[in-house]
């Protein structure tokens, strides 16, 4: 099974100024969609998921007008729960380290703990073993969060809580799952977008 990870378009911020669960594309985040779409529909496509994400749903949407493929949702590749503060703001400085890192651990702002996040999204990464074959090429549509976490468990390594890779939006990650192992070809590749 070959894997093309992709992290959805430019998003709008939430309320509470950080990426909210139903904040949709901006017009970058459309481009940037249509563009990967265009890209993905020669690489043999034949099967499309996506997290339950609006940002992710509406960054499947050109591939699947491409390809007459339906986005299967997979909730568990959904980006981390960040919380919602009684105050309604999230102050940025508590989501990231000293060093710059995004931390995927929320559970200090009322969302999801690290380790809550881990085994969702590798639940759902082996729901992706589980329901699709050796043969097929999936399109995943999903966050940088998630890809972090995948990126660390396909190339073998124990998830890292802080993401290390900024994945830009719009970004294709590859990776490839065989019955003798797993080969990550490529990580944060967004040259289908210049």
């Amino acid at each position: 099974m070959k894997l093309y990870l992709v992290r959805h378009g430019d998003t709008q911020r939430g309320e509470n100024g950080v990426y909210g669960y139903s904040a949709s594309l901006t017009q970058l985040g459309r481009a940037q969609a249509s563009a990967t779409g265009r890209f993905m529909a020669d690489l043999g496509i034949t099967r499309i998921v996506s997290s339950d994400a609006v940002r992710a749903l509406q960054t499947a949407e050109p591939l699947e007008r491409a390809t007459g493929l339906r986005a299967d949702v997979v909730p568990e590749l959904t980006e981390i729960d960040i919380g919602r503060p009684s105050d309604g703001i999230t102050p940025m400085d508590r989501l990231f380290t000293p060093e710059g890192d995004f931390l995927m651990d929320c559970a200090h702002l009322e969302g999801e703990a690290w380790e809550e996040f881990r085994d969702r999204v590798e639940s759902g990464l082996q729901i992706l073993d589980d329901r699709y074959e050796d043969d097929d090429v999936v399109a995943v549509f999903t966050h940088g969060g998630v890809k972090s976490v995948a990126m660390d468990h396909y190339a073998g390594r124990e998830p890292s809580r802080v993401m290390h890779t900024a994945f830009d939006n719009g970004s294709i990650s590859t990776v490839e799952v065989t019955a003798s192992g797993r080969i990550v070809h490529g990580i944060n590749d967004d040259s289908h977008l210049r």
